[in-house]
Parts: structure tokens; sequence; C-alpha cells
């Protein structure tokens, strides 16, 4: 299986949309996309790294770092083809991202925040060396549900 990660192109943005009309994905995350390209900030442009994850020939979801810092950044990812999930997929990208993270950007800390019933990305995270950290109260998502959100971090 070879896996590689295509910085992210506006000709991608037509996948996220056919993505995003599924509406499957909003049961595990707020938003599919990084900041920037709803708002058009240029200042939050700067401050995030957007890939795609390419599998087998085949763009499968996305990742990226945003809110990037000299200390911190915040992760986010997501496999879009339900049939590449459970595969080990995420498991090697956040890694990749964790060298680039503490290696090449020489950050302290990585977070991200994951919704309190996503059980299958939480163990995911903790066994990539994440820890929950927080949680934030309960709130209504646009998928209907009313649940909590972690925190979880790693620190080098």
């Amino acid at each position: 299986m070879s896996i590689e990660l295509i910085k992210y192109d506006e000709k991608y943005m037509c996948l996220i949309e056919k993505w995003e009309k599924r509406r499957e994905l909003f049961k595990y995350l707020s938003h599919t996309r990084p900041k920037f390209l709803f708002t058009g900030n240029e200042k939050e442009e700067k401050s995030t790294l957007f890939f795609m994850i390419k599998v087998d020939e085949k763009i499968i979801g996305a990742v990226w770092l945003e809110d990037i810092t000299k200390v911190e950044a915040k992760l986010s990812i997501y496999i879009a083809e339900i049939s590449k999930r459970g595969k080990g997929i995420g498991e090697m990208i956040i890694k990749k991202l964790i060298k680039l993270v503490f290696n090449d950007l020489k950050l302290k800390k990585l977070y991200l925040h994951a919704r309190e019933t996503n059980t299958r990305a939480i163990k995911l995270y903790e066994k990539c060396g994440f820890r929950i950290t927080y949680k934030y109260p309960s709130r209504h998502f646009s998928d209907g549900s009313y649940q909590g959100i972690y925190e979880m971090c790693l620190n080098f």
C-alpha cells in the first residue's frame, strides 16, 4: 500500500465538497477543511499546512495542521473513504505529521479535538501518544448529537 501526503491545491475542493454533501463525516467532525478556506484570511492560511491523503493513486481524505505558532499546532484528520478506515492509514499519517511537527518545525506541542463518542479516533490518538487533557462542555452538533469534546495533547 502506497501512502502519500499531497499538498492541498484548489483542484481538490470539488472532492472535499463531494464528501461534505454525503454528510457522513459530520458524525465525527465539525468541519472538513481548515479555517482559512472558510474565511479567506491570509494570516490563517500562512499558519496552516494542508494535505490530501493519497493511497494507491486515490485521494481518500485530508489532514492539516493549523494555528501553527513557534510552540504548537492543531492537528485535524479524516479518512473520507469508508472502505479505507481501520487499515492503519490514519496511524501512519499521524506519525508522519508528528515527525514533521517535532523534528522539522521544532514545535513543543501538538493538540487536537475529538468528540467524546468518537472512540475509534480517541483510541488511535492514544496509540500515537496523545493524552486527554481537557473535556469541553457538551453541546449540539450539526448531526443532531449532543456531546462533549476532548482536547488531546502530545508534548515533546
